[in-house]
């Protein structure tokens, strides 16, 4: 059910950024706690971002602002033309 996935993945904060001429899109979901800590969790072949979006929450509780970005050419972040990226 798309429109069951997409609400879950419409309830965190996403963004995107530029990266080397690239759109990198990236969900970025800030804890309440004031004494945080960034924490970056990615994907592999072939993931998504969809693999976290049960773990987002419970890491935002434990004191995490957590990044997750969509890896070049994977979900909403842009493809790569050329190698070596």
């Amino acid at each position: 059910d798309w429109r069951a996935r997409e609400a879950a993945l419409n309830r965190f904060d996403q963004f995107t950024t530029d990266i080397d001429g690239l759109p990198i899109h990236f969900i970025h979901q800030r804890s309440a706690r004031a004494d945080a800590f960034p924490l970056i969790i990615t994907h592999g072949w072939p993931g998504s971002i969809v693999e976290f979006a049960k773990v987002i929450e419970p890491l935002n509780d434990a004191g995490f602002h957590v990044v997750c970005p969509s890896l070049p050419g994977y979900g909403f972040s842009g493809k790569p033309t050329g190698t070596g990226w």
